[in-house]
């Protein structure tokens, strides 16, 4: 995964040191360190984490190239992000909608497993849920609720959010973040 490179990229475009990138994200300078060269591998919190901190999407730094233009994305071209701690496994499905401000995400969690509190994000973003296999128990801020193969919610997600696998098999859902809106 080329993420450390990205990360790198990024914060050298943005013109911060890891100490100002460490401050923002809360993610140890040492951490990004060992991140964007390669050494470890980062949890989808910590991606999210930082990715907030610079002001870009999870998909921005796993995949920076420009795809607006691209409408076939096979199987064997999608950009996989799979946390080394859960197994929680994170594809973007349609890049080229990024440049349209939103994110198509499919998400494979494994028996019983969760993704760590998401940072919230800004004021007007919107993401929709829909189980395609098994059953999830979502949270947002202090609200929790229950989702099922076949059922969808769409919330913004102002505070802390995240999901857990309810089940003993993988759980597969699809993730529709919009951000056109964002304030």
């Amino acid at each position: 995964m080329e993420i450390g490179g990205n990360i790198l990229h990024r914060r050298n475009q943005l013109g911060i040191t890891l100490s100002e990138l460490s401050k923002r994200s809360g993610v140890s300078a040492g951490m990004l360190s060992d991140i964007e060269n390669g050494r470890k591998s980062p949890t989808i919190r910590t991606v999210s984490q930082i990715a907030d901190a610079m002001g870009v999407t999870i998909s921005e730094l796993v995949d920076e190239t420009p795809t607006c233009g691209r409408k076939i994305l096979r199987v064997a071209e999608r950009h996989k992000l799979v946390d080394p701690e859960t197994g929680v496994e994170r594809e973007e499905l349609a890049p080229h909608f990024r440049c349209r401000g939103i994110e198509v995400v499919l998400y494979r969690l494994p028996a019983r497993a969760e993704t760590s509190g998401f940072q919230p994000h800004s004021l007007g973003v919107g993401e929709h849920i829909t189980i395609l296999r098994g059953a999830i128990e979502c949270y947002v801020g202090e609200e929790q609720f229950e989702l099922h193969e076949g059922d969808s919610a769409s919330y913004e997600p102002i505070a802390t959010h995240g999901f857990r696998n309810l089940t003993d098999d993988i759980c597969e859902l699809l993730l529709v973040i919009d951000h056109r809106s964002a304030r």
